[in-house]
């Protein structure tokens, strides 16, 4: 089926001498990974459309499986990201995450949505970038279908956000202090201030909530929270990219905090 559709680039693979497996997230059909008739060629029209973290229009022959690229027009290459450690290996880490966690062929229009947003806050705005990543984690943790329920015990329905601290990682549901003694040990204590913000989060554009004052405390929170959530409904993805992001965003954290001369 010949069709077209808006993507980012979060992968490539060489294949031959001058041919590549690229993967896309798109708009229109989700994750798809697709072979790229001889785009290394320094000739080739397919070259500045093929690049990983690229914006495009692209257009290819979608199949179950084979997938063929014909055409792949750079609406904007984030070229600047190479330019900032933090930035590309932030960038690396979301399009590693993206892959890792999507099946092929499954539209997730608002993930995508949120994709491309982070990607243009990164490059036109000065943000934190580890709330940016915490942020667009929540959201992806949205659109897997694991978005933890933040509105009542899910025992005794009590609504008392001074009682509601206890969230089960297994099923995603709060507990309250009192039917906590009632449930197996797969608990996390959050702050409910942090429950507040995941909340804020939800009912937010991320180029609103990127913005929003957070403690250090709670962003050393949520990142725990995020880690252990996603591994107890998926299990370790063994994403190489996160080890050496957290040791840049330690660094920038040193960096940001040392006393000026």
């Amino acid at each position: 089926m010949y069709v077209s559709t808006p993507a980012i680039i979060i992968k490539t693979q060489k294949y031959k001498e001058f041919d590549e497996i690229i993967t896309a997230f798109t708009k229109k059909f989700g994750k798809v990974s697709m072979f790229a008739h001889s785009s290394k060629r320094i000739k080739s029209k397919l070259l500045s459309g093929t690049q990983v973290f690229s914006y495009v229009d692209m257009e290819l022959d979608l199949r179950q499986t084979s997938s063929r690229l014909f055409n792949s027009k750079s609406n904007d290459s984030f070229y600047n990201f190479s330019q900032n450690l933090h930035k590309y290996y932030l960038a690396s880490y979301l399009c590693e995450i993206i892959d890792k966690t999507q099946t092929e062929n499954q539209t997730e229009l608002r993930l995508f949505d949120v994709f491309l947003q982070t990607f243009r806050i990164m490059k036109d705005k000065e943000v934190d970038l580890r709330l940016l990543r915490l942020i667009f984690e929540l959201h992806l943790i949205d659109a897997l279908g694991i978005k933890p329920n933040l509105l009542s015990c899910s025992i005794c329905r009590q609504t008392n956000p001074d009682l509601l601290h206890n969230i089960d990682m297994t099923t995603g549901t709060l507990v309250c202090d009192e039917c906590l003694k009632l449930k197996t040990p797969n608990i996390f204590t959050l702050d409910k201030n942090l429950i507040r913000f995941i909340k804020y989060v939800y009912n937010k554009n991320i180029e609103v909530s990127v913005n929003a004052k957070i403690s250090p405390i709670l962003v050393e929170m949520l990142d725990e929270f995020n880690y252990n959530y996603i591994l107890s409904f998926y299990g370790d993805l063994k994403l190489h990219s996160i080890e050496i992001l957290k040791q840049e965003e330690k660094y920038d954290k040193s960096r940001t905090s040392r006393p000026s001369n």
